[in-house]
């Protein structure tokens, strides 16, 4: 299992690969879907974290904080991963 934030940086960096950015809401569903995937496809997660059940859908915390300091800008940095 890899920390959210960690999968997350590899849809970033292939965005950056594309020359494309991805915004936060991208960003925390792109993951969620990949964990979904990996959990149906595999059996097991793809992310440690916890997926959250929040008013306007499916979050994952650790995430959400790493990135909902850009609101609504495309993520321009890679991010913190945890110690």
């Amino acid at each position: 299992m890899h920390d959210s934030r960690t999968v997350a940086n590899r849809f970033l960096e292939l965005a950056r690969e594309r020359g494309q950015m991805l915004t936060p809401m991208q960003l925390l569903k792109l993951v969620y879907i990949a964990h979904g995937w990996m959990l149906g496809l595999a059996g097991r997660p793809l992310i440690r974290d916890e997926v959250q059940a929040w008013q306007y859908g499916p979050v994952i915390p650790p995430l959400y904080n790493a990135v909902r300091s850009y609101r609504r800008d495309p993520v321009s940095q890679s991010l913190a991963q945890p110690i």
